[in-house]
Parts: structure tokens; sequence; C-alpha cells
């Protein structure tokens, strides 16, 4: 059994990329996992389709890289997804809906 938390989670609204890069961090078991990169739709697609459970069957396996190989592989999700919306002023925009902490 794992204990994950996601504490950050945003992306750069200045961008009008339709998937624009997203960077989490978290802890596994209270040891940082530092910041990984992934993208918009790697947290938009699971939660249209399965809600905060497919997010976090997601991102489970992506913390877990903090401990090296060999890298577990989580669920891929296909749902359609709106764009994020665009921040003419720059802005970092975090993503509430991944910011969470469960146990696996």
């Amino acid at each position: 059994m794992n204990n994950f938390v996601v504490d950050v989670c945003s992306y750069d609204a200045s961008s009008s990329d339709s998937n624009p890069d997203v960077w989490i961090h978290g802890l596994v078991n209270g040891v940082s996992s530092g910041y990984w990169n992934i993208f918009w739709n790697t947290i938009q697609q699971p939660l249209a389709a399965g809600g905060q459970a497919a997010l976090q069957a997601v991102l489970g396996p992506i913390l877990l890289g903090v401990f090296g190989p060999p890298f577990p592989r989580g669920p891929v999700y296909a749902a359609q997804v709106t764009p994020p919306t665009q921040n003419i002023n720059g802005k970092n925009t975090s993503i509430p809906q991944a910011l969470m902490s469960w146990s696996a």
C-alpha cells in the first residue's frame, strides 16, 4: 500500500496549445516525487472518463517513478475534453481537480 499526494498541478495558461504541458509534483509515502511533465489531456481525459479514481490510477504510476525503473504503467483513457482557457497574462494556472491524496 502506498500513500500518494499531488500538491502541485499547473499549466502555463499563456499558451495557445490545446494540449499544453502540465507540471505535477507530489509525494509517495512522504518522499518527494520531484516534478513531472505531463499533458493537459493526461489529466482531463481520466477525469472525463472516470472521475478522480481514474485520475488516481493514471497519476499513481507516474509518481512512483521517484523510485526508478521499472516504471509501472497506468491506464490510458480517451475522452473528448475541452482545451484549457488561454490567459494572456501568462499566469501558471492550477488544476484543482488533480490536487488530492489517496492510498492504493
